[in-house]
């Protein structure tokens, strides 16, 4: 079936976040593995003065003379890529901080912040490219160049914005569902990056005088950025829609769950006094009293919990990035093009299957958000021992296919998430969830680097070995956030609308139903209603909004 010009417009709207989302997360990873490769060309020919032609192969000099050199150049890379990670992450998690009350006191001002990370990336490509024009400069200044991806909060502050907006816009019993729509884009969009830079940084150079076509990746990269801030800055002018009718429909909340917008359109501060209140020490405090403040049924402790398993789960799901290309260079002797290639299609599997399971296992067999949790929690546990065990390509396919539903984990988690805390805390949780989260690559790529340039020589596969110990956390986790939910999860408690059992059994149909829900910001989330009376006002806000409609 063919769309027509209106239909695509209409479903170009429906995704709007999600096109986005592909966009600034493709840009974003698209100059990893050439800047990666960069490196080592820089501190092989430069550094070390091999021969060009040695420098370019090196991955395949895995018994002879060059070998030391090769495990040399390795290990330089690596910590280089470790120090790249420190540099964006910390300001990330202290903007994280700053954002959360900022967005919730601000919803339709999201698209501004959002813009901004795909802006820091064009200025970040633009200073990489000086640096493969004057290649003579030492490897060590590519750092300079995530100075400003820095500033702008990187991915904490980009999922911060993503996230806060597709909960307030999307009703409970959807959420795990739109979670999973929102991972199909994401991962989709990293091996499709890898995979094109890949394969662009293989090309023969744009530019004279250049070793490989790091510049053509890095000009790629600045069109997918260009699209991505000019796409939100356009498309994402409905953030604050939700909330304004959940305002106008409830009437029950008491003043304390307010969340300081000014509804008086007379004392509606400037834009600019709005973009400035983002730095504002108060911020911070809202956000911290918010995570760490009491809640009924013991939920401060089991979001912390939560919030924690999810940083140690992002040790092991994002430790590729840290890694991934040295460790292919060194065990499968896999050179960039290649790599790029195998990562970015086979990596196809697990965004597949993480897409279609959720809907499948919530809304057929009916299973609880940490039941999948649990099946995604033995998938990355089984992944790490075995692409640490067996050091061949078999390995690497072996363990793809076995931890092709770890991506339920991060899914699950925030759907256990949604299921704490209230309406009008949306953005500050998320908030210092992105920070908490923001950790995990952090300590994910000092514990990655630091022990696979320990063990590069004799056992390259250790470092996933260890992974796959510390992950087993996240396991434990789920399985007891399984047996104890009825103490915890509000939708068990009927302190929020229970997810209800679809009546369609076409998977498809429903996950489009659900994009229509979010597209009309029907968004009747009960945890901002009061807890007397709560299915009855829940029914007549429905019934107001359905009117509305």
């Amino acid at each position: 079936m063919v769309l027509t010009a209106k239909e695509l417009l209409k479903l170009v709207k429906l995704l709007k976040i999600d096109v986005f989302f592909m966009l600034a997360v493709f840009s974003f990873f698209m100059p990893l593995v050439t800047v990666n490769q960069l490196s080592q060309d820089k501190y092989c020919i430069n550094n070390y003065s091999v021969n060009e032609s040695i420098c370019l192969e090196l991955e395949k000099h895995a018994s002879d003379s060059y070998t030391p050199i090769r495990n040399i150049v390795l290990e330089k890379a690596t910590t280089l890529k470790m120090y790249s990670t420190i540099i964006i992450t910390v300001p990330g998690v202290v903007f994280s901080l700053f954002l959360g009350t900022w967005v919730d006191t601000y919803p339709g001002h999201t698209r501004y912040i959002l813009t901004l990370g795909p802006i820091c990336v064009i200025l970040q490509n633009f200073i990489l490219i000086h640096q493969c024009l004057a290649f003579d400069i030492k490897p060590v200044a590519l750092l300079y160049a995530n100075i400003p991806v820095a500033l702008s909060g990187a991915l904490a502050v980009l999922m911060t914005g993503v996230y806060t907006y597709t909960t307030r816009k999307t009703q409970p019993k959807y959420r795990a569902i739109r979670f999973a729509i929102l991972e199909l884009f994401f991962s989709f969009s990293i091996p499709l990056s890898t995979t094109i830079g890949g394969s662009v940084l293989a090309m023969k150079p744009w530019f004279p005088s250049q070793h490989r076509n790091y510049i053509g990746v890095f000009i790629i990269s600045i069109i997918s950025s260009a699209v991505a801030a000019l796409w939100v800055a356009i498309f994402l002018n409905d953030a604050e829609s939700s909330k304004e009718k959940l305002d106008n429909i409830d009437t029950s909340k008491g003043e304390h769950d307010q969340v300081g917008k000014p509804h008086n359109p007379e004392n509606v501060p400037k834009n600019t006094n709005i973009i400035l209140e983002i730095i504002n020490i108060r911020n911070v405090a809202n956000t911290l009293n918010t995570a760490f403040k009491k809640r009924d049924h013991n939920g401060r402790f089991f979001l912390l919990f939560t919030m924690v398993s999810m940083a140690v789960c992002l040790i092991g799901y994002m430790g590729e990035n840290a890694i991934g290309f040295q460790f292919a260079q060194r065990v499968y002797h896999w050179n960039a093009e290649y790599y790029s290639y195998m990562s970015g299609t086979i990596i196809l599997i697990p965004a597949l299957v993480t897409t279609i399971t959720p809907p499948i296992l919530i809304h057929k067999f009916h299973l609880h958000d940490t039941a999948i949790g649990i099946i995604g929690s033995v998938s990355i546990v089984v992944y790490m021992f075995v692409r640490g065990l067996v050091l061949n390509s078999a390995g690497f396919f072996i363990s793809t296919v076995l931890g092709s539903l770890m991506g339920l984990l991060p899914i699950c988690n925030r759907a256990v998430v949604a299921r704490i805390i209230k309406y009008n805390e949306i953005g500050q949780i998320y908030a210092f969830l992105s920070c908490i989260e923001s950790t995990g690559p952090l300590i994910s790529s000092l514990f990655f680097s630091e022990l696979f340039n320990a063990t590069i020589d004799d056992a390259p596969g250790f470092v996933y070995i260890a992974a796959g110990f510390v992950v087993s956390f996240t396991l434990v986790h789920m399985v007891w956030l399984y047996f104890t939910r009825k103490t915890w999860d509000l939708v068990v408690l009927g302190q929020m609308s229970p997810s209800d059992v679809p009546t369609s059994s076409n998977v498809t149909q429903r996950i489009a139903s659900e994009l229509a829900v979010d597209q009309k910001n029907i968004d009747i989330n009960p945890a901002q209603i009061e807890r007397q009376n709560v299915c009855d006002i829940n029914e007549q806000s429905e019934e107001i909004v359905t009117r509305e409609v």
